[in-house]
């Protein structure tokens, strides 16, 4: 019989741990989901300010913004981008066209990096779809955020190029064997600008 109490006492006190440690993982839980829901809402709003502030910029006017498709539930709602770009209605951005799709998506990066810095960012080909107003726009963006941070750009745009200070190419100098090439924009400019001078005599060109 007193081996049965002891077994007994020991299992019990083994289950009291066991409930213990539910309860401290409970509560943990709810400690961590609570902390989750106030980090997402004040990024969620953070990123959403910025996201409208660049968004009126690059289409000098309009509305974009970010929303919750279930608001309600914000732990299990998803996110929409909607956008209205000047004289145009309230809209998903998946229905806008192929240029005011690129600016929409540019608007909330830069809204994202402005909330979340980070020391450089790769931008690969963001400008393909736009034309030369909307990539003017582009680029006096960047460079209002730039030089801090550093921005990478991939691109085929010259009216890109022009405001880099370093141009990197590859160059395929015959089948199978490529040479990296890279020219310093903020070097070349002083030239460039004394050749469009009118005081400089054009260049005279040898038979």
């Amino acid at each position: 019989m007193k081996e049965v109490l002891q077994r007994r006492d020991l299992l019990e006190s083994k289950q009291q741990v066991l409930l213990d440690s539910i309860a401290n993982a409970r509560t943990a839980i709810q400690e961590i989901d609570l902390a989750s829901r106030e980090k997402f809402d004040a990024a969620f709003e953070g990123i959403n300010e910025h996201f409208r502030n660049v968004f009126g910029t690059l289409f000098e006017g309009g509305l974009g913004e970010m929303r919750l498709t279930d608001p309600e539930n914000r732990q299990e709602s998803g996110v929409e981008i909607v956008a209205q770009p000047p004289g145009k209605r309230f809209q998903n951005v998946a229905l806008l066209s192929g240029g005011e799709k690129s600016l929409t998506v540019m608007a909330l990066l830069m809204g994202i990096f402005r909330y979340q810095p980070s020391p450089f960012r790769v931008l690969d080909e963001v400008d393909a779809q736009l034309d030369v107003a909307n990539t003017a726009r582009l680029r006096r963006l960047l460079q209002a955020m730039a030089p801090e941070p550093r921005f990478e750009v991939v691109t085929h745009s010259k009216s890109t190029m022009e405001v880099a200070e370093t141009l990197f190419g590859v160059k395929l100098r015959e089948t199978g064997v490529s040479k990296l090439m890279s020219v310093s924009m903020a070097e070349s400019r002083p030239a460039a600008r004394a050749l469009k001078s009118p005081e400089t005599p054009p260049l005279a060109l040898g038979a």
